[in-house]
């Protein structure tokens, strides 16, 4: 029996978070790939950036989020006539509110807390000032010696790729690390394909998006 995969994804309205079980689905007409940082394929340094916007009690921001980062909302669809998709037609290109970007804060509020900081998002109406990270975007290559051998990696799939929540062994010697988000395996972006990957192949080249700093590694010598 054919095991159904689902993720959890959140809408910020003006009453109340919401989370709803969502099945993978094909992209939207009519959505450009180059709108998912996810997509990318050159390497980027994590930045962050601020808005200013008002929020009426009444207003649909317009923004729905994966919360598979228990520390950080990712932003899985920007919905048309929103308010986020009116503050993309005045912004420059690098502020634009994107799918893939995270959710860092809520005027004073920075929390590493996914539902707590959308709560926030929620239930704040008037003057807000809204933090997003960008994340760093990098790629990672993982070998095994023969078929079978474990990666030492435990993902779990979400509208923000394979979410990393534990690492060991290959995986952690090869520089990947809990929290990321895997964009794609060997050149796949579909959920299904990268997990056959994961299964069948010797060599994993991984695609990484990160909201963290990289853990400082400290090696002794004896």
């Amino acid at each position: 029996q054919e095991e159904l995969v689902t993720w959890r994804q959140v809408k910020v309205d003006e009453c109340a978070v919401q989370e709803t079980d969502v099945y993978p689905s094909t992209p939207e007409v009519g959505v450009l790939q180059e709108e998912n940082i996810f997509h990318e394929v050159e390497d980027r340094e994590h930045y962050n950036f601020e808005i200013e916007v008002w929020k009426m009690q009444t207003d649909c921001f317009g923004l729905e989020f994966d919360t598979s980062n228990s520390l950080v909302p990712v932003i899985s669809h920007v919905s048309d006539g929103g308010q986020a998709s009116k503050w993309n037609q005045r912004a420059e290109a690098s502020r634009r509110l994107r799918v893939g970007l995270g959710l860092r804060s809520v005027n004073d509020l920075q929390l590493q807390d996914s539902t707590k900081l959308l709560h926030e998002l929620t239930v704040t109406t008037g003057p807000l000032t809204i933090g997003f990270i960008s994340p760093s975007l990098e790629t990672v290559t993982l070998r095994r010696k023969q078929l079978g051998e474990s990666w030492g990696v435990r993902a779990v799939p979400s509208q923000a790729g394979l979410y990393v929540e534990y690492c060991e062994g290959i995986a952690d010697q090869s520089g990947l690390q809990a929290g990321v988000h895997i964009c794609s395996v060997n050149g796949h972006m579909d959920t299904e394909k990268q997990l056959e990957e994961l299964e069948g192949a010797m060599t994993l080249t991984l695609r990484v998006a990160s909201f963290v700093e990289p853990v400082l590694r400290v090696v002794t010598f004896v």
